[in-house]
């Protein structure tokens, strides 16, 4: 998995383990962990975004990160960052 999926994978357990109502807030504490500030572009960050927001309707997709970044990335031919 990319580190945008680890990070949205973090972030979402972050959400859960300090009760946060905000998952951008989660997204930027997690995302400083990985990576610093001012380097993810904008495109990948709404990936992660877009995989955060699918694993909070689909818990199941944390244990399936094949299917995560299928539809993370919707149409796109893209693989993931290794």
């Amino acid at each position: 998995m990319s580190k945008y999926g680890e990070a949205a994978v973090k972030t979402v357990q972050y959400l859960k383990e300090n009760q946060l109502e905000s998952p951008k807030t989660a997204w930027e504490v997690i995302t400083k962990e990985f990576f610093w500030e001012g380097t993810a572009s904008q495109k990948n960050k709404a990936y992660g975004l877009k995989a955060l927001e699918l694993i909070r309707k689909n818990p199941d997709l944390i244990e399936d990160k094949k299917t995560l970044w299928l539809e993370t990335i919707g149409h796109e031919k893209k693989a993931p960052n290794s």
